[in-house]
């Protein structure tokens, strides 16, 4: 078993905002309670503020070091699953070419998502699945 799990519900790519917004279903397994530090895709990295001190190299251009928000900030404890929405928004989006996924007719994203326990501890899970672009 992972030690994170993570599957999508839902993801909406709002083009004028330049914003992905992810629900996802999170279940840890580990021993700790962990925290999502960073979401990456084609290379762009968006942080969590909250928890920047995680991430190396975030004087990069291609990282958005306060580009990821979630509607919940508390720890997922061990054991537990929780449904949490993630919105990694950027100017990143635009200038890496990143929108251009909305012209395809089976639109469909992909990147990482970086957990960290209380002790540092990093666990990596992929993130993937069907976006719809909105305009609004």
């Amino acid at each position: 078993t992972e030690a994170v799990v993570v599957d999508t519900v839902k993801a909406q790519l709002n083009v004028s905002k330049r914003a992905l917004k992810m629900t996802l279903k999170i279940r840890n397994h580990t021993e700790k309670p962990i925290e999502i530090g960073e979401f990456t895709t084609a290379n762009a990295r968006f942080i969590n503020p909250n928890k920047a001190g995680q991430g190396q190299h975030l004087d990069s251009p291609l990282v958005a070091p306060e580009g990821l928000t979630l509607d919940d900030t508390t720890p997922i404890q061990p054991g537990e699953e929780r449904q949490i929405t993630l919105i990694a928004q950027d100017v990143l989006w635009e200038s890496q070419n990143l929108i251009g996924l909305v012209n395809d007719a089976d639109s469909r994203f992909g990147g990482l998502l970086f957990f960290y326990d209380s002790d540092g501890k990093r666990y990596i899970s992929s993130v993937a699945g069907a976006v719809i672009p909105t305009f609004s």
